[in-house]
């Protein structure tokens, strides 16, 4: 019946949660480990304590915080589903609390990396914008670039540097 249970619960992500495959995956391997854990016991009939000691016992056995918050986060929304699907009548998982986990520090800009940042023209236009520019949206007599902007709307901006210069370079 466990087999089963997780068979339709996977289905049921994939289906009406438009999730990814390789969520999907882990969600069943980590449904899959509990069902090991618990043994020949109804997935239904666990409580709060078995969860607990469930998730206890992965920590213990060295797994990584993120690890051990998505095992969690598989659990949760699986009780969720059991209880929405009227397979249970309370959801053992509920009062799970989030594991702490670390944060990392930002990955930071070698010295090069700064010097080619500052050194970059500054256009005052996104990355997106620039790539769409066309020869024809360039007003060379006033210095104006028509450009395509967020939300499909065209903006003027006037030119920093003399554009003939900018168009002759590039």
């Amino acid at each position: 019946m466990n087999t089963l249970l997780i068979d339709d619960f996977i289905l049921y992500l994939q289906q009406n949660e438009g999730l990814a495959d390789n969520t999907c995956i882990s969600y069943a391997t980590d449904l899959t480990l509990f069902v090991q854990f618990i043994g020949d016991a109804d997935l239904r009939a666990v409580d709060s304590a078995c969860l607990s000691d469930y998730l206890n016992t992965r920590v213990k056995n060295g797994i990584s915080a993120t690890t051990n918050a998505r095992i969690q986060s598989s659990l949760k929304r699986f009780y969720r589903y059991l209880l929405q699907e009227n397979h249970i009548n309370e959801n053992p998982a509920a009062q799970l609390s989030r594991p702490k986990q670390g944060r990392r520090l930002p990955k930071s800009l070698s010295q090069q990396e700064v010097e080619a940042l500052l050194a970059a023209p500054d256009t005052g236009l996104r990355v997106t914008e620039l790539v769409s520019i066309h020869l024809h949206d360039f007003d060379l007599n006033a210095g104006v670039l028509k450009v395509m902007g967020k939300g499909s709307k065209f903006i003027q901006t006037r030119a920093r540097h003399d554009p003939a210069d900018f168009l002759a370079c590039h």
